[in-house]
């Protein structure tokens, strides 16, 4: 998370709560393992938060047809059909690091 990002979310009720689940390097390594590019992660934390597409892409500054694309293309790599299957496996890739053999 950058200084900005630390900044903004120390004076927004309820930002980073979610993705404060895991540390940093944590996120580095769960990144690394399903193959995340640094802007999917990025929108995975937000998700983890409970963000909006439309806070997503006012935190990244980007389009919110932009932050659907990619969260589209998450659910077709991860195999999962919602928000909910998202951070299901996302959150079970951290629990079972094992499975993958």
């Amino acid at each position: 998370m950058s200084k900005d990002e630390a900044a903004r979310d120390a004076t927004i009720p309820g930002a980073a709560g979610g993705r404060n689940v895991l540390a940093e390097a944590q996120w580095q390594t769960l990144a690394e393992k399903l193959q995340l590019s640094e802007r999917q992660l990025q929108i995975i934390q937000r998700m983890f938060d409970d963000s909006s597409e439309a806070r997503i892409a006012l935190d990244l500054g980007i389009s919110e047809h932009t932050v659907h694309t990619h969260i589209e293309r998450l659910y077709r790599k991860l195999g999962v059909s919602s928000r909910c299957e998202l951070l299901v496996r996302v959150f079970g890739e951290f629990r079972h690091p094992s499975r993958d053999t």
